[in-house]
């Protein structure tokens, strides 16, 4: 069913209506009035010559830069990161406007959503009331150096030791047995005789885990004695909370990003230990392994994620697995390690904010990662620690299929432990048939002429794009493979970005409308040409194909800008990262 669904369209229209786009947009922007429109650079993309256009006449904005258009609605679902229900209720609210009931929208099972969404607002309320009338656990987080401004920010309450607080305080709300069970938060004894029922959590600190539209969902609870085990202790999961499907803090993190950029910590007092040096753009993971569905959710937000694990065994273990994850996602990262093993909470409340940022500009891409982790497990500076770091490296070194990605290895293998070159290569060809070469000006010899790529560049982003004007069903498919970033710059990606928006928000695609933005000939004829052909092949193999032709093409046109950032780069630091972000689109190569 379409959100949209939910309400009529005289409510929609309604609610539109009542909400100005110029009021509503320069309560997030600055509009300078120019003729009958109003301007400014674009919220949703980084500009210096503003592209931003709004019209009061039509309701209406457009971004010439990236793309970005539709109504007051899409403005708020693109600015607050909703869907579309719920930036109707923002702007409804607003707007004094309340409401109908909608009977598809309060089925039974919304009915019972909503329930459990109102059972944690109150438990948050009652753990955080009291929190503020317990000197212990005051006492407790105020020694974690956390202050009464960030307990108040993140809800943080207390769960008493004794008693069954909590569950006299929602009977008390008029709640019944069965809906306080199904929200995990109280539990029944297994005492046939007594069947009692008591609180789930107790004696702990409470952190209530809100999804990215800020709603309480569920709590994460931290003892105040570490000899008490577990540690830490998460709800269970219910109708309204996946742990593998959310991260603490994003709601927050999702209004502070920084460069486009997301740190990925473990714990909770990781997130707020960050925010209150002034680190605001953290999440952490939710006791549980990093997954697929938390990549996904964190590349709506993000390009670019830095990961800073706990230094311990557990720690780099779920780094390595987090990396995983984010590389079959097509994902930036960035790991970064700090000293003495010390967690983020630990050290910027030792060492400050700048040093902190210090550790972040020293990220490591994978590729530096594993070779770090690697060379940890021997003593290089001993002839027995290099000859066993070397045999495991060389054995590692062979089962990578890339000849580029194997001989960087190599080079930096050579440096690192001062074994020739020449010595760790014989060890790599005894199990190594079939090497990568180079040919006589440098180039490597799947590599095709600069002609070709362009032409094949053009022809796979026309045909992709063309698919999506025909065929909105093929949208998941295409979505799955691709994102806007692979699309050339220009009228290319200015028509995917369009095209993207309109079916994510079901709204019509109109060819008219978008021609007339268009002020560039050639790129008017190009428009024009897609929106009119209907010669398309449907054909699952054949999309496919587009897609990683995109992406290849993509990949080798950055290598190119990062080879000459290599010739013209003089701190041997910067070279190396160069180097490994080359290593790291090689690999990406390699696995189309």
């Amino acid at each position: 069913m379409s959100s949209k669904n939910y309400y009529s369209s005289d409510v929609i229209d309604e609610i539109v209506s009542a909400n100005d786009i110029v009021d509503i947009i320069s309560e997030y922007v600055t509009l300078k009035k120019m003729g009958t429109s109003h301007k400014c650079c674009c919220p949703f993309h980084v500009e210096k010559t503003p592209s931003f256009v709004v019209t009061r006449e039509k309701q209406l904005y457009h971004c010439f830069g990236c793309g970005a258009g539709g109504n007051v609605i899409t403005f708020i679902m693109e600015i607050e990161k909703l869907n579309f229900v719920e930036a109707l209720k923002f702007l409804a609210d607003k707007a004094h406007i309340k409401l109908p009931q909608n009977q598809q929208y309060n089925s039974e099972r919304n009915e019972k959503r909503e329930r459990q969404l109102l059972i944690h607002r109150d438990a948050a309320i009652y753990y955080y009331k009291t929190l503020l009338h317990d000197s212990k656990a005051i006492a407790y987080l105020l020694d974690r150096k956390i202050d009464k401004a960030t307990i108040k920010k993140y809800g943080l309450g207390y769960a008493p030791k004794y008693g069954n607080g909590l569950l006299r305080y929602l009977l008390s709300k008029k709640y019944n047995i069965n809906e306080l069970l199904e929200s995990g938060l109280i539990l029944r004894s297994k005492n046939k005789s007594t069947n009692d029922l008591y609180d789930r959590f107790r004696d702990r600190i409470m952190f209530p885990i809100q999804n990215v539209t800020g709603k309480v969902i569920a709590f994460g609870g931290r003892v105040l004695d570490n000899s008490i085990s577990p540690k830490y202790l998460n709800s269970p999961e219910t109708q309204i909370f996946h742990k593998g499907k959310n991260l603490y803090g994003l709601n927050n993190a999702k209004k502070e990003i920084v460069n486009e950029q997301i740190i990925i910590v473990e714990g909770y007092m990781d997130v707020i230990g960050l925010y209150q040096k002034g680190i605001k753009n953290a999440v952490a993971s939710l006791g549980t392994a990093f997954t697929q569905d938390q990549s996904k959710l964190l590349k709506r937000y993000a390009k670019e994620l830095v990961v800073i694990y706990d230094g311990d065994r557990a720690g780099q273990e779920a780094t390595s697995k987090a990396i995983e994850i984010l590389q079959d996602n097509d994902i930036d990262i960035k790991i970064v390690s700090l000293p003495d093993n010390l967690d983020p909470d630990e050290y910027i409340n030792q060492y400050g904010k700048d040093a902190f940022e210090l550790q972040m500009s020293k990220g490591m891409t994978p590729f530096e990662y594993k070779i770090s982790k690697l060379k940890q497990s021997y003593d290089i500076s001993s002839v027995d620690g290099k000859i066993k770091f070397a045999k495991e490296m060389a054995a590692y070194l062979s089962n990578v299929n890339s000849g580029i990605e194997r001989e960087a290895y190599l080079n930096k293998m050579a440096v690192d432990t001062g074994i020739s070159k020449e010595t760790i290569l014989q060890e790599i060809q005894k199990n190594v048939t079939k090497e990568h070469k180079k040919n006589s000006n440098g180039k490597y010899r799947n590599e095709k002429p600069e002609k070709f790529v362009k032409n094949a560049y053009s022809i796979a982003q026309e045909e992709i794009l063309k698919i999506l004007i025909n065929d909105k069903n093929i949208f998941p498919l295409i979505e799955s493979k691709i994102n806007l970033n692979h699309f050339q710059d220009g009228i290319y990606k200015d028509l995917a970005q369009y095209l993207f928006h309109q079916i994510e928000n079901e709204k019509e695609i109109q060819g008219n409308k978008f021609i007339n933005d268009i002020s560039n000939k050639k790129d008017l004829e190009i428009a024009s040409s897609i929106f009119t052909s209907d010669e398309i092949s449907s054909e699952e193999q054949a999309i496919i194909s587009y897609c990683n032709t995109i992406k290849k093409i993509k990949i080798h046109n950055d290598n190119k800008s990062l080879q000459n950032q290599l010739l013209n780069a003089t701190d041997d630091e910067e070279k190396n990262k160069i180097y490994y972000q080359i290593i790291e689109n090689k690999r990406k190569l390699e696995k189309l």
